[in-house]
């Protein structure tokens, strides 16, 4: 199969061709994916993320907004540099057209007021919001941890396309 960054076109008819292969009774699933990619990335001219992984992804969308639901994605890696805010970018991009890097946060608290503009001010019914390596100055037992422990455990009910990028599984 081609590239999307040799041959665009190509690459979509590709994907387009294999998907219908694989899931001929999903006609209509397969050319709304195909669709969907489309307005995504003939902007662009190529696609960021693999093509599964797209499949994948635009899956979990329709999930989330057939039932109301909601989306976390946690990406780990052992330092920076390895490229977790950039797989963020290009998943949540893909995820939420409205998606941009002002959404991305390094503290929890610029982080809930992202949800909070997103959702109440701006509007957006399944927005994606990204907490990229958090500062782990606030000691999770103290007055202030404690309240961002209950509001992160509470935004499950916001609707939200949410990223985690840490250094470790306990971060």
């Amino acid at each position: 199969m081609v590239t999307s960054t040799i041959d665009y076109e190509g690459w979509k008819a590709g994907m387009k061709e294999e998907y219908l292969t694989k899931y001929p009774a999903k006609e209509k699933y397969v050319l709304e994916f195909i669709e969907y990619v489309s307005s995504r990335y003939d902007k662009l001219q190529r696609s960021y993320l693999p093509k599964k992984m797209l499949w994948y992804l635009y899956g979990k969308k329709r999930w989330v907004e057939k039932n109301n639901q909601h989306f976390w994605i946690a990406i780990i890696g052992r330092k920076g540099g390895e490229g977790k805010s950039m797989l963020a970018d290009h998943i949540f991009y893909f995820l939420d057209q409205s998606y941009d890097k002002d959404r991305v946060h390094d503290n929890y608290q610029d982080f809930l007021k992202s949800i909070y503009k997103t959702k109440k001010k701006e509007k957006i019914k399944y927005p994606a919001v990204v907490l990229d390596e958090p500062e782990n100055k606030t000691h999770v037992l103290s007055k202030k941890g404690r309240a961002i422990k209950d509001a992160l455990e509470r935004i499950r009910i916001l609707h939200l396309y949410v990223g985690a990028c840490a250094n470790s599984l306990s971060s």
